[in-house]
C-alpha cells in the first residue's frame, strides 16, 4: 500500500503513532489529579451524603435530621406500629406494599424549624410545606434547585472533590478526539482498496481505533474526582469504628442520618427499612443494589475511580429488594 507517496509501513507506523498519542493523552488527562486547593476532612454528613449519592441523598438526610429535632414526623413509626395490629412482615415491606395497605407515608409538619439549623434542613422544610403531597420524594425531585444544596456542590467543586459541569461535558466528549485519526484511517483504507493493496494490518488498527472510542465514549465518568473517591473512603471507613457505618447496622435512630450519608440508600434499607420507605429510599435502594451487584460495572465505577458505586463496593445487598416506585 502507497497513500500519498507514503509507503505502507510508514503510513501504517504513524497512524499507530498517533493512536497510541490519543489513548495516552486520553488516558493521562482521566487520570491526573484534578486542581484546587487541598480537602481536609471538615465534612459533614450533608458533604457526605453530596459526595456519595448527590443532592437527593442530602436532602433525605435533612429529613432525617429535621425529625429527630421534632420539626417533622416521618411515617415509620406507623408502619411499625402496624406491623405489630396487623402483623406485618418488615422485612418483606416494600412501598408497593405500603401502597396497599393505604399508607402514603406523608412527612407530617409537628414544629417549626430549629434554631441553628442546617441550611439544607431549612430549605427542606421550607420544600415539604411547598408541597403538596409533602412526600419525601417531592423534595428529593427539587434537590439540585435548592440554593443550600448548590452552594454544597459549588464548594465541593472548589476543593477538588466534585467535577463541576463543566469539567464533566469536557470528559464526556473525548471520544471526539479519536474522529480525526479513524477518518485518516479511513481514507488509508478507502485508497488502499482503490489500488488492490493488502489492508489488513490497518483494519486490524481501524477496529482498535473504533473500540478505544466506544470505551471513552461509554464508560463512567462519576461527578466524584479521585480525590474525592480518596477522602470519601477514607471517611466511610472510619465511620464504621463508630456507632453506624455503611455496614448495614443501626444502633440508634440519632444515627440513621449519618449512616444514610456514607452507606446510600440500599446502607439504611438494609439497616432499617421502614425508616427508608419514610425517605422514600426504597426504590432507590433497589436500583443501588442493582448496580452493585454487577461486577462489570461495579469494575467499571472502581477503575473509573469516581462513582457511587466505588464507595459501597463492600456494601452488602439486602436479601429482599423493592420494586422501583413510579
Amino acid at each position: 500500500m502507497n497513500t500519498w507517496g507514503i509507503s505502507g509501513p510508514a503510513f501504517l507506523a504513524t497512524y499507530g503513532v498517533l493512536l497510541a498519542l490519543v489513548v495516552s493523552v486520553v488516558v493521562i488527562d482521566r487520570l491526573r489529579a484534578e486542581g484546587g486547593p487541598k480537602a481536609t476532612h471538615d465534612l459533614d454528613d450533608y458533604d457526605l451524603a453530596v459526595l456519595n449519592g448527590g443532592g437527593g441523598l442530602a436532602t433525605s438526610v435533612a429529613l432525617l435530621a429535621l425529625d429527630r429535632a421534632g420539626a417533622v414526623e416521618l411515617g415509620d413509626r406507623m408502619v411499625r406500629q402496624l406491623a405489630v395490629t396487623q402483623n406485618i412482615d418488615l422485612a418483606t415491606l416494600t412501598e408497593r406494599g405500603l401502597f396497599d395497605l393505604g399508607i402514603g407515608m406523608e412527612v407530617v409538619l409537628t414544629g417549626p424549624v430549629p434554631p441553628g439549623a442546617h441550611p439544607v434542613e431549612v430549605d427542606d422544610y421550607l420544600a415539604v410545606v411547598a408541597s403538596s403531597t409533602r412526600r419525601a420524594a417531592d423534595v428529593r425531585r427539587i434537590a439540585d434547585e435548592l440554593a443550600s444544596i448548590q452552594a454544597m456542590q459549588g464548594h465541593l467543586v472548589d476543593i477538588g472533590l466534585l467535577r463541576g459541569p463543566a469539567e464533566l461535558a469536557r470528559r464526556l466528549r473525548q471520544w471526539l478526539w479519536f474522529v480525526p485519526v479513524l477518518l485518516l484511517g479511513t481514507v488509508g483504507l478507502v485508497y488502499g482498496l482503490s489500488r488492490g493493496e493488502p489492508v489488513i494490518y490497518l483494519v486490524g488498527l481501524l477496529v482498535l481505533t473504533v473500540i478505544a472510542m466506544i470505551i471513552m465514549a461509554t464508560r463512567a465518568v462519576g461527578q466524584r474526582t479521585r480525590r474525592g473517591d480518596r477522602l470519601f473512603d477514607e471517611m466511610r471507613n472510619a465511620s464504621r469504628g463508630g456507632t453506624s457505618g455503611s455496614t448495614g447496622t443501626l444502633t440508634a435512630r440519632e444515627d440513621a442520618g449519618h449512616l444514610l450519608a456514607v452507606g446510600g440508600w440500599d446502607g439504611l434499607w438494609s439497616a432499617d427499612r421502614p425508616l427508608a420507605l419514610a425517605v422514600g429510599a426504597g426504590g432507590l435502594a433497589a436500583l443501588e443494589a442493582e448496580r452493585q451487584a454487577s461486577s462489570f460495572w461495579a469494575w467499571t465505577a472502581c477503575s473509573v475511580g469516581s462513582t457511587s458505586g466505588c464507595a459501597s463496593c463492600s456494601t452488602p445487598a439486602s436479601p429482599s429488594r423493592p420494586p422501583t416506585p413510579t
